[in-house]
């Protein structure tokens, strides 16, 4: 019944607000190729609608294609301006470069799969990616999640593997320095974290705080 409501919506005056309601009450329900369609539906309106290009990052990925996935976040960059929509996006960014990470290192052999994963790029830019997300908006606990914990991933990976790590930079000086600054921030975002959380169970958390 939304997919029927949603492809009568062209033409309409309501066409635009139909579309996104149709797209947002999929989105609820996980049927993420009738969701497609709808957001996809109003793009053609707008190339740069931010809801539905933000939303499309986020189908895109669910379905596989990478791709599109981040052509539709590039797109979003273009009009995000609020914090919280610059963390979903980067956010999401992280997301499609911790995928393709993974898949670097997924199909090696048992005894390599941690010398592959080091070797790979995406790992500190999937990390890098989650960090800007984190520092756009503080409140956006996911990416901070994640950041922490590709910057452990990280940090135990360079320390079992030197020479893979130390490979990567123009001297051992330049990876150390790499790797204290990782450090540091790893201390920072779980101090940051968990000031959040304690904070959210504390007695004097506010509403919102508790939903989130």
């Amino acid at each position: 019944n939304l997919t029927l409501l949603g492809l009568e919506a062209p033409g309409f005056p309501w066409e635009s607000t139909g579309l996104r309601v149709v797209g947002r009450a999929l989105l609820l329900i996980k049927q993420y190729g009738a969701a497609k369609i709808a957001w996809e539906s109003l793009r053609k309106l707008d190339d740069f609608d931010l809801e539905a290009n933000i939303n499309l990052g986020n189908i895109y990925q669910r379905l596989g294609d990478l791709t599109s996935s981040d052509q539709a976040l590039d797109r979003a960059l273009q009009r995000a301006a609020e914090a919280k929509d610059l963390a979903e996006v980067h956010g999401q960014l992280g997301r499609n470069k911790k995928v393709r990470w993974t898949r670097d290192w997924a199909n090696a052999k048992k005894e390599e799969k941690g010398r592959v994963a080091l070797d790979s790029p995406l790992l500190v830019d999937a990390y890098q990616q989650y960090l800007m997300a984190y520092r756009q908006d503080l409140n956006s606990y996911y990416p901070g999640l994640n950041a922490l914990g590709m910057a452990v991933m990280i940090l135990g990976l360079a320390g079992k593997f030197p020479e893979i790590w130390n490979g990567q930079f123009s001297d051992d000086d330049e990876a150390a320095q790499k790797l204290n600054e990782i450090r540091r921030m790893l201390d920072e975002i779980a101090y940051s974290l968990q000031h959040r959380f304690d904070g959210a169970d504390g007695p004097n958390a506010s509403a919102n705080d508790k939903r989130d």
